[in-house]
C-alpha cells in the first residue's frame, strides 16, 4: 500500500501541471508552450482521482497498523439470534470482522460470550466456569504416559483442512489461523468431530518486517491498546476455542512488557495460553505463572526436520520425553503429508503404552470424576442433537 510520503509526492506533480498563476522562472532556456486548457483540466482530474485513491488506501493502512477501528476496513454489525443461535449481519450488538457472512453459534455458548468490537468475545460464565474448561475435550482415564499434539496453521487451505479435521483422532488438538476465510464453518466441523481447538495469535518475529505474519501481528513497540485491539479482532473471528496459541520465533515472547497485557487478557477471559515452542527464550511460562493465567509450552516441535525420516525421529524423541516426564506436548504445522504420518503414529501408541489426550488435559486443573463424566455425556448429547437436526 502507499505510504504517506508517497501520497505527498503527488503534490509537486499537481503543482507542475497546474501552477495556479505562478510565473515560470527565467532560466534562459526555451520552454514549451503550455498545453490547451482542456488537456490541462483532464490531467488535473486524473491526478485528483489518483490522490483520492491514495488517501483512501492510506486510511485503511493506518487503521490496520494502529488498530483504530474507525480508520480501518468496514465493519459488520451483528447480534445473537435467540431462536437459532446464529450471529447475523444487520442487528445491533457488537461488530464482527469475520470473513463469513453468517457465524453459526450453538445457543449453549451464550453464557461464555459477550459482544466485542469485531465479533463475539469469550468470557467467564456467571457461575464461574471458564471457556477453556467448557470447550475442552474431556480426557479419558490415565493408563500410562500422556502425549498431546496440537496441529496449527489450519484453515488457509479450506478443503485440506476439512479432510484433516475428519481424519485426525478427536484427541488431537487443532489450532486455526485467524486469516482463514472459512473459520466459522471449519471450527464448527471441528466441534462436531470432537476436537478442541485454539485460535492462533501471530507475534512479532525477530526479523520483522522482513518476515511479516500479517496485519493481525502483535508488535513489541506498538501501544498496548493497539495490541489488545488486534487481539480482539483475532478473537472475534471465531467462537468455541479453548485459548490462544502464540505462534512464531517471536521477539514478542521475550518482552515482558509486551506479553503481560496479553496474558492478563487471557486470564480475565478464562482462556489458555499455549506457547508454540519456537521462541528461543520465551518469558511466557514465568509471566503466566506470576499472573495466574492457565498456560503451557510445547515441549517438542515435531516438524523441525523437514522430511519423513526427520519427523519419524522427532516422534521417537517425543515418545521418550513423555516417558521420562510422564507427559509431553508436541506441535506441528499443518501439511497433508505430515498429518498422514501423524495419524499412522497415533495408531501405534496403545501398543507402546502411551495415551493420547487433548492438550487441555495437561494444562487445566483436574475435575472430579463425576463432574467430568457428566460434562462428557452432556456434550455428546448436544452433538447428537445437532447432528439429527441437520439430517
Amino acid at each position: 500500500m502507499l505510504r504517506l510520503s508517497q501520497i505527498l509526492g503527488f503534490a509537486p506533480a499537481l503543482l507542475a501541471r497546474f501552477p495556479f498563476g505562478s510565473k515560470p522562472e527565467n532560466t534562459g532556456e526555451e520552454r514549451a508552450p503550455p498545453p490547451p486548457w482542456p488537456v490541462r483540466i483532464r490531467r488535473i482530474a486524473a491526478d485528483g482521482l489518483t490522490l483520492a485513491a491514495a488517501a483512501a488506501a492510506a486510511a485503511i493502512t493506518f487503521g490496520l497498523v494502529t488498530g483504530d477501528p474507525d480508520r480501518a476496513a468496514p465493519r459488520i454489525v451483528v447480534s445473537f439470534d435467540d431462536s437459532r443461535g446464529h450471529i447475523r449481519p444487520g442487528a445491533a450488538q457488537g461488530i464482527a470482522g469475520a470473513h463469513e457472512s453468517e457465524l453459526k453459534i450453538d445457543p449453549s455458548f451464550a453464557p461464555f460470550l459477550e459482544p466485542g468490537p469485531y465479533g463475539p468475545l469469550p468470557k467467564i460464565s456467571l457461575e464461574g466456569e471458564t471457556p477453556a474448561k467448557y470447550f475442552s475435550r474431556p480426557a479419558g482415564p490415565k493408563q500410562g504416559p500422556i502425549v498431546s499434539v496440537v496441529v496449527s496453521g489450519l484453515g488457509l487451505d479450506v478443503e485440506a483442512t476439512r479432510a484433516a479435521i475428519t481424519q485426525l483422532p478427536p484427541e488431537v488438538t487443532l489450532a486455526f489461523s485467524p486469516y482463514s476465510r472459512a473459520l466459522g464453518s471449519l471450527t464448527q466441523i471441528a466441534r462436531e468431530n470432537g476436537h478442541e481447538y485454539f485460535i492462533e495469535v501471530p507475534l512479532e518475529p525477530f526479523d520483522y518486517p522482513q518476515s511479516d505474519p500479517g496485519p493481525l501481528v502483535l508488535l513489541v513497540d506498538q501501544p498496548q491498546s493497539s495490541n489488545i485491539d488486534r487481539l480482539h479482532r483475532t478473537m472475534g473471528e471465531a467462537v468455541g476455542y479453548i485459548g490462544l496459541l502464540l505462534t512464531g520465533r517471536a521477539r514478542f515472547a521475550t518482552s515482558e512488557a509486551a506479553l503481560t497485557p496479553i496474558a492478563k487478557e487471557a486470564m480475565d477471559r478464562g482462556l489458555i495460553i499455549l506457547d508454540d515452542g519456537r521462541a528461543p527464550i520465551s518469558k511466557t511460562p514465568r509471566i503466566t505463572r506470576q499472573i495466574g493465567t492457565l498456560a503451557g509450552v510445547v515441549d517438542r516441535r515435531l516438524d523441525d526436520r523437514p522430511s519423513a525420516d526427520g519427523m519419524a525421529l522427532s516422534l521417537i524423541e517425543f515418545e521418550r520425553l513423555a516417558i521420562e516426564q510422564g507427559r509431553a506436548i508436541g506441535a506441528m504445522d499443518f501439511y497433508p503429508v505430515a498429518v498422514d504420518r501423524l495419524i499412522r503414529w497415533t495408531d501405534t501408541l496403545s501398543a507402546k503404552g502411551l495415551v493420547l489426550e487433548p492438550v487441555s488435559d495437561q494444562i487445566l486443573p483436574p475435575e472430579p470424576p463425576e463432574t467430568a463424566a457428566t460434562k462428557s455425556e452432556n456434550k455428546k448429547s448436544s452433538n447428537e442433537s445437532r447432528a439429527s437436526e441437520r439430517s
